[in-house]
């Protein structure tokens, strides 16, 4: 007659079993997964990118009228968020971080893409208070640019971006840096199309979006 701790020792090992085959078939699903996703990224920035291709200009032009007239004029056009990505594959001809030049088109592009003038605010980074960067926005008479405290990451909209992003793109099995850049540019290209999302993170800051 078996004995009771024999027993539970053949219960163990059958669930035991269970969970390995279990693991086995949550890792095949995920990986299935992340080729379906991927896929299916891959077909949704070819189609944005062919209609932004064979979209008529006067097309454009018509869809922001009509969306400029569906919106109060006191609520303006609402949060947008636009971003630059930067990808270094260790290259020696290659930098790690944006140039000089690239900083200063980031709030000349911004301007082309909104109403002037524009408010930069920006961390203590030090690539964001270099003397040829400050020279250059103190000339521009359309941007005003302030800086926030140090160790003050809760009040940069962008840290709550990335705190999104990197729970959105965590496992996920990539080839190299270059599927990386495919899926975090997939990423911010949704959340350009979220603007609740946009409003949740300026909200989440706890400054004021709003004149008094």
């Amino acid at each position: 007659m078996p004995s009771v701790v024999g027993l539970l020792e053949q219960r163990e090992l059958a669930a035991r079993r269970r969970v390995d085959e279990l693991r086995e078939e949550a890792d095949r699903i995920q990986a299935e997964l992340a080729v379906a996703e991927r896929e299916w990224q891959e077909w949704a920035i070819a189609r944005s990118n062919v209609g932004e291709v064979l979209a008529p200009e006067s097309e454009t032009e018509q869809d922001d009228t009509q969306a400029d007239q569906a919106a109060p004029a006191s609520a303006g056009r609402g949060p947008r968020f636009a971003c630059r990505l930067h990808t270094w594959h260790g290259r020696k001809t290659e930098t790690k971080s944006f140039t000089p030049d690239e900083y200063r088109r980031l709030p000349d592009r911004a301007a082309s893409s909104a109403a002037r003038p524009v408010v930069l605010v920006w961390d203590n980074v030090s690539t964001h208070k270099t003397p040829e960067f400050t020279a250059w926005a103190a000339l521009q008479r359309w941007l005003r640019v302030f800086y926030l405290p140090r160790y003050t990451p809760e009040l940069n909209a962008v840290e709550w971006i990335w705190s999104w992003l990197k729970r959105s793109i965590v496992n996920f099995p990539l080839a190299g840096i270059d599927d990386l850049e495919a899926l975090v540019r997939s990423r911010l290209k949704q959340i350009q199309y979220r603007p609740d999302a946009i409003t949740g993170c300026l909200t989440d800051t706890g400054l004021i979006m709003k004149p008094p």
